[in-house]
């Protein structure tokens, strides 16, 4: 994937739909439970949303729960409600 198709999946922090806090515009790395991601919090629960539906989707429903608790925490990054 390249650069660009990735800024259009992930968009960056100004497109975010939650209300910017303490973490606008500050990129973080979270280590997953098998994966690292790397990006604004909202680019971070967009990938764990659609890793979460892959692995639904793949019969591995411990790891799809797992993706999902990582979309909310980081949800709750990017309201500041962490």
């Amino acid at each position: 994937m390249s650069r660009r198709d990735r800024d259009r999946k992930y968009p960056a922090a100004e497109n975010c739909p939650f209300h910017p806090s303490g973490h606008h515009g500050q990129v973080m790395t979270s280590n997953g439970p098998d994966v690292r991601v790397r990006g604004f919090s909202c680019q971070i629960v967009k990938r764990y949303e659609d890793l979460a539906k892959e692995s639904r989707f793949a019969g591995h429903t411990m790891l799809a729960e797992q993706y999902t608790q990582h979309a909310d925490h980081y949800t709750r990054v990017a309201t500041g409600a962490a």
